[in-house]
């Protein structure tokens, strides 16, 4: 009798009525519950197997497209935690997912801060989120801030992830990143793969272990970010950055828009870094960087709104390696880098508002030499 029970409300699932009541329910649950637009082109669901979307689409509170995928996946087994408002989606596949991020004129929170809000009032409706597995192929992300004229839209394309493990309860989140690769439109810069322990609250947001890799870098870190648990204005400001770098390398073609006078090919190895700060007021210390046979040792402070310092504790320069980095550099300054042959520079350089000082001590084949500038603007020169 319970096996006819069984086979007849499978039977009623996968038939057409069935399908359209599930599809009805599940619209409900989200326009009702949730005040959320979303439409599909079809669904299907199987309560012993996958659960399949097509064309699902949310759109923000401005009726602009805050979510689209052209197909969706996960499985349906789990379906009933949906009414005690525990989603285990089990192994979700993602196919050609956008995400558009718009922080829109004259409003403080983005349209994905307001879509959470909706889906997680203060009443929690929605307790727990967990999945095995989310894959994610051949997605995009985009952001954009109308507050800001010139602010560009930054576009992440080509995305395809592995995450494994997530966890979502509450203010809590979590998950592994097995695997990760991306286009960064806006930087011309392709990331490869990227690994790490992922996971943020209210409050902070923390990558451990991970492992950047782009076509000419690799980055090893560990990297926590803090800001205000009632969420920030200014991301430069607000935001609190504390990341430790080791054995990584650097190709200078990544960094060609930042440096274009830089020969491309060669490689800097970044042996070790210490950031700590936000990114309008922060400290970066024991940078240790080797190129051949020169190497840096020091650190470097800056404040957007008043001063910056450079503190050179050790630098070994070999002429040949600043040639080979700089190829266009003038025939004299080559002569006078082979004049010093191998030299070794300590000192700093600092700037704050219109004085800028130079303080170094150089020793090379010519003898130890001292120099000591101060430089002020006035009038809008030099």
């Amino acid at each position: 009798m319970s096996l006819s029970l069984a086979v007849i409300t499978i039977a009623l699932f996968l038939s057409p009525i069935g399908q359209s009541a599930i599809n009805s329910w599940l619209k409900n649950k989200f326009i009702n519950d949730f005040e959320v637009e979303l439409s599909t082109g079809s669904l299907f669901v199987n309560p012993v197997g996958t659960t399949s979307f097509t064309d699902l689409l949310i759109r923000d509170h401005r009726n602009d497209t805050l979510v689209f995928v052209d197909h969706f996946t996960f499985e349906s087994y789990h379906l009933g935690a949906l009414i005690s408002n525990k989603f285990h989606l089990g192994k979700v596949k993602f196919g050609s997912l956008f995400l558009n991020v718009v922080r829109y004129k004259n409003e403080d929170q983005s349209n994905l801060d307001i879509f959470i809000e909706k889906i997680e009032p203060d009443d929690a409706r929605i307790n727990q989120l967990s999945a095995t597995t989310i894959k994610f192929n051949q997605s995009n992300v985009q952001f954009t801030d109308m507050n800001k004229s010139d602010s560009p839209k930054h576009l992440f394309s080509n995305i395809n992830a592995k995450l494994v493990d997530l966890n979502f309860h509450f203010d809590d989140f979590s998950t592994q990143i097995e695997e990760m690769s991306f286009f960064a439109d806006h930087q011309d810069i392709q990331v490869l793969d990227l690994k790490a322990f992922f996971s943020f609250n209210s409050e902070f947001a923390k990558f451990q272990n991970l492992k950047l890799i782009t076509p000419n870098s690799q980055f090893i870190t560990d990297l926590s970010m803090r800001y205000p648990k009632e969420g920030f204005r200014n991301f430069y400001d607000d935001v609190s950055i504390d990341a430790v770098v080791q054995d990584s390398f650097m190709g200078l073609e990544d960094f060609q828009l930042l440096v274009p006078n830089v020969f491309a090919s060669e490689t800097i190895n970044l042996d070790q870094l210490n950031f700590s700060g936000s990114p309008s007021d922060y400290s970066i210390d024991s940078i240790r960087l080797n190129y051949k046979k020169s190497n840096f040792f020091g650190s470097f402070n800056f404040n957007s709104r008043s001063s910056s310092k450079l503190t050179i504790q050790e630098l070994s320069i070999n002429p040949k390696d600043i040639q080979t980095l700089f190829p266009t550099l003038e025939e004299s300054s080559v002569d006078i880098l082979n004049r010093f042959e191998k030299a070794n520079i300590s000192g700093t350089l600092a700037s704050q508002s219109d004085n800028h000082k130079l303080n170094l001590s150089l020793d090379s084949s010519l003898g130890p030499l001292q120099f000591n500038f101060d430089f002020f603007r006035k009038g809008g020169h030099m």
